[in-house]
């Protein structure tokens, strides 16, 4: 699936195909090896991580 999608982005930055298709290909990519996540749970991580003082805790 990884060519799949690498040839799909070349392919629409060549203009073969559009750049919409490319998407759902990377888009299908990105499911099936589960690198994708929902926005809503990335997005309470990012607070979380920034509401600290940046310091490590020792």
């Amino acid at each position: 699936m990884y060519e799949a999608a690498l040839t799909a982005c070349f392919d629409a930055y060549n203009g073969r195909i559009p750049a919409s298709a490319a998407r759902k290909t990377f888009f299908r990519f990105g499911e099936q090896v589960a690198t994708l996540e929902d926005a809503t749970s990335a997005m309470q991580w990012l607070a979380a991580c920034m509401s600290g003082s940046g310091k490590a805790q020792v």
